[in-house]
């Protein structure tokens, strides 16, 4: 079997992994394929990858939450602000 990189669907449910160190690289990863890629952003917010790194932010171990919180801010920084306000109110309503 060769090797290769794992899809965005794959990394979004890498973040529900048992595993804290599978948590904590798939939230670093999805923060690194959301950097400066705004088509990465917007299908990882269509695939519901907010709510599960949400969910990370209160997670015991300080690399998971970490890089949840990394990319979160990854996918806050949008080039055209259309949507951000709208992804702000969901964070907000799924911490509540």
């Amino acid at each position: 079997m060769r090797w290769r990189d794992p899809n965005l669907t794959e990394v979004i449910g890498f973040l529900n992994n048992p595993n804290n160190v599978i948590k904590a690289n798939a939230a670093a990863y999805l923060q690194h394929l959301c950097y400066m890629d705004d088509p990465n952003k917007q299908k990882t917010r269509s695939l519901g990858g907010i709510p599960p790194l949400v969910m990370l932010l209160s997670h015991e171990s300080p690399d998971v939450y970490r890089n949840a919180c990394g990319a979160l801010r990854y996918l806050f920084l949008i080039k055209h602000c259309i949507g951000t306000r709208r992804i702000y109110v969901h964070i907000v309503a799924f911490v509540r």
